[in-house]
């Protein structure tokens, strides 16, 4: 197999142990920082899915015909999975070749040299979403990014239900366009919010099909904070609130 040496806009690593495979291509590519900060003001994942489609995918459906891969391209929607906001927000945005070579390992065990294909595919198709990505990225503008914490501002009500929501604390997991060119940003309430949160509101919430861990803003009502605590702690608490309210 050709060099896999590192580029300056990804890097290549292994999967991890429990997807390592001698017999078949399992790698991740990590995206660079200045990528991943892109990401993460990416509204409604617009340049994301522009880059995708920048892609001459049909080229390289071509370069998988007469192997399993084919369908699995053309059927199952693309070549390569990629990570998600969560990924973005931890500056670890991935994409990956690996799913669909492990489901056909019988067959890349009696043809190896094939390993080599889809590494080039890989990293040929990722070039270019990147490429795309640098060259499409909109100047910065001040306002909150995915896996930024933040705060609301006081006198902010909710809008769904009408409660103050000022001083709630939690995480940017998305970015949205609202009405009017507004931009709505997706949060993700932290541990502490969530503990304060009482049973009556939550129940409220799930009585009109509302999530209660989490709710859109616009970007304007929230300004930046210091976390309080980990997207662990938080994932912990909604959880075991999640099964005192059962």
């Amino acid at each position: 197999m050709q060099d896999m040496t590192k580029s300056k806009r990804f890097r290549i690593e292994p999967g991890p142990p429990r997807f390592q495979r001698d017999w078949a291509t399992v790698e991740w590519l990590y995206w660079n920082q200045e990528v991943n900060d892109i990401l993460k003001r990416d509204v409604n994942a617009a340049l994301f899915k522009a880059a995708y489609d920048a892609v001459g995918w049909e080229s390289y459906y071509e370069r998988l015909r007469g192997t399993p891969f084919y369908e699995w391209a053309v059927e199952g929607g693309g070549i390569l999975s990629f990570g998600g906001p969560a990924h973005i927000a931890e500056n670890r945005f991935f994409s990956t070749i690996g799913d669909m070579s492990m489901l056909e390992g019988d067959w890349l065990r009696e043809h190896p040299e094939f390993n080599q294909v889809l590494h080039d595919i890989h990293v040929e198709t990722v070039e270019q979403m990147v490429n795309y990505i640098l060259q499409h990225a909109p100047q910065e503008t001040p306002g909150p990014r995915i896996g930024d914490s933040v705060v609301v501002k006081e006198g902010t009500t909710d809008p769904d239900l009408g409660t103050d929501l000022g001083g709630w604390q939690g995480r940017v997991l998305g970015l949205h366009e609202g009405e009017g060119g507004t931009i709505l940003v997706r949060i993700q309430w932290d541990s502490i919010t969530l503990k304060n949160m009482s049973p009556s509101l939550i129940e409220a919430r799930k009585e009109q099909g509302l999530a209660w861990t989490k709710t859109y803003l616009d970007s304007e009502k929230v300004e930046q904070a210091v976390p309080r605590d980990t997207e662990a702690d938080a994932f912990k608490t909604a959880l075991a609130l999640s099964f005192r309210q059962a």
